[in-house]
């Protein structure tokens, strides 16, 4: 007398249990809650540090291709803050 059995191929399991039984739930990945920076603070901060480059302390007269500099980052500046306001003003 022969005993013939078929096995079903194992499930591959969903959860971890412990002891109790208890099926346990895989953590969630919390979000960061760094922000990241938007283009026109990084902007004003470089307007910021040419600015201070620039006019190093009274009575300095600043060379005329700083100027120039600040008069191209100046216009890049308001460039990108038009083109970020103007969905709002119309």
């Amino acid at each position: 007398m022969t005993i013939e059995a078929t096995v079903e191929p194992r499930r591959e399991p969903t959860a971890h249990v412990n002891r109790l039984g208890f099926a346990k739930r895989h953590a969630k990945k919390k979000r960061s809650k760094k922000t990241k920076k938007c283009a026109p603070t990084m902007a004003l901060q470089d307007l910021y540090v040419s600015c201070k480059e620039v006019f190093k302390g009274p009575g300095t007269v600043p060379l005329h291709q700083d100027v120039k500099r600040l008069c191209h980052m100046l216009g890049m500046f308001l460039n990108l803050m038009v083109m970020i306001l103007l969905p709002f003003l119309s």
